[in-house]
Formats: C-alpha cells, structure tokens, sequence
C-alpha cells in the first residue's frame, strides 16, 4: 500500500513561504525595483566612458 502523499506540491510545482514565516518582510513592490535598476542605469550612464576619462587624464 502506497503512502499517501500529505503535502502535495502546488500545481505550478514551486513552493511559496506562507506570509505569516517571513517576519520583517516588506510587500514586494515591481515599481519600486524597476525604479531602482533604472536609477542604477542613470548613474552608470551618466559616468564618463573609460577613453575619455584616459585622455582627459592626460592632457
């Protein structure tokens, strides 16, 4: 006799920790960190390329 299974997976196959385990979490916000990645990309666009820092060094 086969033993039954007591906790099944979820139907997408990934396990999710219940709200109530994760003391201290903040709600996940995806405006919040697409804003971050893009002021990540502002700051790293607006440094100088390394051959123009190389000749401003120089002269």
């Amino acid at each position: 006799m086969p033993f039954p299974i007591l906790n099944a997976p979820p139907s997408n196959g990934v396990f999710m920790a219940d709200k109530s385990m994760r003391p201290g979490k903040a709600e996940f916000s995806i405006d919040d960190f697409l804003g971050e990645i893009e002021k990540a990309e502002d700051i790293a666009a607006s440094k100088p390329l390394y051959a123009e820092r190389m000749k401003n060094k120089r002269a």
